[in-house]
């Protein structure tokens, strides 16, 4: 490999308390959804590994990596319970964060940043995340299987401008089928010596 190609790999063991507000708070949006306690969430441990290649030059940098882990006792939010509301037609949805004996969550990532001109920066990256509950060998419904976004920065006198583009692939299984659907979201800022200012579009 040249000076600019350099390859990397990591090994992580992960150890997670419970917070306090999901095993202690309720919480939620009313009269939408709750979020319950749970006093017997036990922490969660995981190992995983990580392996990458890198390409960096004075005007472009490419990163691309594949990752996998395995968890034990994964911390997730499951429903439990719909309630009626005063409104009509509308429902409360009760959700309590739960551990699940054993997951596994794998995946591919590839980044690039590159000036496209001589004072504008394009930077962009995308991610595949797989993650299954070994329980039932369903999806977890938590993880966004498809997630990337991109910035486009530049800077004019003394004010830097970031246009950031972002979205998310969701997914949530059921007992009858798969339901999936796209978000997005478009955010343009400035920054300056004094502060940061931000619009959401």
């Amino acid at each position: 490999m040249d000076d600019n190609l350099s390859w990397y790999g990591q090994y992580v063991r992960g150890f997670k308390i419970p917070p306090h507000d999901q095993a202690y708070q309720s919480h939620g949006v009313e009269p939408f959804y709750q979020i319950l306690p749970n006093a017997d969430l036990d922490p969660e441990s995981s190992d995983s590994f990580e392996l990458g290649l890198k390409y960096a030059s004075s005007d472009i940098s490419v990163n691309v990596s594949a990752f996998y882990a395995a968890y034990d006792d994964f911390i997730d939010t499951a429903v439990v319970g719909v309630e009626p509301t005063y409104i009509p037609g509308v429902n409360k949805t009760l959700y309590q964060y739960q551990n699940i004996s054993e997951t596994q969550i794998s995946g591919v990532e590839a980044g690039i940043a590159v000036y496209v001109a001589e004072n504008i920066l394009l930077e962009a990256n995308v991610a595949y995340v797989d993650g299954e509950n070994k329980e039932t060998d369903q999806p977890l419904t938590s993880i966004s299987p498809l997630n990337g976004s991109v910035l486009l920065s530049t800077e004019l006198g003394n004010i830097n401008w970031t246009a950031a583009w972002r979205l998310a692939k969701s997914q949530s299984q059921t007992a009858i089928k798969l339901h999936k659907g796209m978000a997005t979201v478009l955010l343009i800022y400035t920054q300056t010596t004094s502060g940061k200012h931000g619009s959401l579009m």
